[in-house]
């Protein structure tokens, strides 16, 4: 949950619409609305998203903007994890805050890019 808050902590003055998409999904798993978005494992911050068709058009009255695109164009911040219907998983901590998380094992380095490279 260390990692929820940096990442929830990351604010800036001007947010691309990636980084408005990813405080937005934020918002509302820190709210608990489970029938929209729910955690599927807050350890790897893996959310799954249950009412897609609700958060699309919540997305687009708060910003104007294609929640389908912004997700695709934010790949820096939140992708697709592979093999799972609507599952996401954030990703990008900037530099100054990676001393805060904890460092990987060699092991989970190597498991993580077998895991990925397919």
């Amino acid at each position: 949950m260390d990692r929820l808050l940096i990442l929830y902590s990351q604010q800036c003055i001007h947010p691309t619409t990636a980084e408005m998409c990813r405080n937005f999904l934020l918002d509302i798993l820190k709210s608990g609305k489970e029938d929209v978005v729910r955690w599927r494992n807050p350890e790897l911050l893996e959310f799954e998203i249950t009412n897609e068709t609700y958060l699309r058009k919540r997305f687009y009255e708060n910003t104007g903007k294609n929640l389908n695109r912004v997700m695709v164009d934010g790949i820096k911040f939140i992708r697709k994890v592979p093999g799972h219907e609507n599952v996401y998983r954030f990703y990008f901590v900037p530099k100054h805050l990676l001393p805060q998380l904890p460092r990987k094992t060699f092991a989970q380095i190597v498991r993580f890019s077998t895991e990925t490279a397919v």
